[in-house]
């Protein structure tokens, strides 16, 4: 079949159909607005949303503490009970985080402020060992589950997923 489609547009043969002027759609145009993600989504959605937005204005979010990262790739990942938009793991698949349908969404190609486009991964090496130095200092007061004073979410599982996955 593939055959013979190229075959009639090489000999100009190919029959042309006219678009139905009722179906046409237009595209809009491209604005930073539509870059954040909204992790109560789909995880279906959000991954197209992040290939739709390559390479301007890439989609965004804010899931790293202090941070607005730019994601240009993802993958699908299996299913969760956790709310949307908690990171469940971070290691060598790169983020995978909660989506808004309980699927898990992998961030797998990234771009921190002020830095290249990297593989989640790399980032999680760099991100890791500063967060490792403040972990080093942590007084471990307990008050994890809270708010840490040093800035630090979960030392603990930072901790542990450090030593699992780069050690």
């Amino acid at each position: 079949l593939l055959l013979k489609a190229v075959s009639a547009l090489e000999s100009g043969t190919a029959p042309r159909i006219p678009q139905d002027p009722e179906q046409v759609s237009y595209a809009p145009m491209l604005s930073r607005s539509l870059s954040p993600i909204d992790w109560g989504k789909s995880a279906w959605t959000i991954h197209n949303q992040i290939r739709a937005l390559i390479p301007w204005p890439a989609a965004s979010t804010d899931l790293l503490p202090g941070q607005t990262i730019k994601v240009f790739a993802s993958q699908m990942g299996g299913e969760t009970s956790k709310a949307p938009g908690s990171i469940l793991e971070a290691g060598k698949s790169g983020i995978a985080v909660a989506c808004g349908d309980g699927k898990v969404l992998y961030l797998t190609e990234i771009q921190a402020p002020g830095s290249r486009r990297m593989p989640a991964a790399d980032y999680l090496t760099e991100y890791w060992q500063e967060e490792m130095k403040k972990v080093e200092n942590c007084l471990h007061c307990g008050q994890c589950a809270a708010k840490c004073p040093y800035g630090l979410d979960t030392p603990q599982l930072l901790q542990d997923n450090y030593q699992e996955y780069w050690t």
